[in-house]
């Protein structure tokens, strides 16, 4: 199982190439929704990619412009119609998979990637 984080800085300083980690977890350990907030350094914010993917980003516009531009995140997020063509997300962002049957914007339930969500988060960084 995994979690892909979407990197806001150059893989090079001073290049404008950007990079996802992969974060591998052990199939039977409890996945921690409070590493989200570890890695993009606030409150979460879901944007739903699909059914069952969600990218987290920080939640409060005001403060993430204190962020770089992600490039990667935008990109994906504008595929996948999460965000309006003139917006853009700021600092790392964090894609999980979706334990919720539904798109509940209420009440969304991290989990880890599964092989086949992790293909296609490749595919949309490629």
């Amino acid at each position: 199982m995994y979690t892909v984080v979407l990197l806001d800085e150059p893989l090079i300083p001073g290049s404008n190439t950007h990079v996802a980690h992969v974060e591998e977890h052990e199939p039977d350990s409890p996945f921690r929704a409070d590493r989200i907030t570890e890695i993009i350094g606030g409150k979460p914010r879901p944007l739903f990619l699909d059914d069952d993917r969600i990218m987290w980003v920080p939640e409060n516009p005001e403060d993430t412009y204190n962020y770089r531009v992600n490039p990667v995140a935008t990109v994906i997020a504008h595929e996948n119609g999460s965000l309006l063509y003139n917006q853009v997300v700021r600092g790392r962002a964090v894609i999980t998979g979706n334990a919720s049957d539904v798109q509940d914007y209420r009440h969304p339930r991290p989990v880890p990637l599964t092989p086949e969500q992790l293909h296609r988060c490749i595919r949309d960084v490629s």
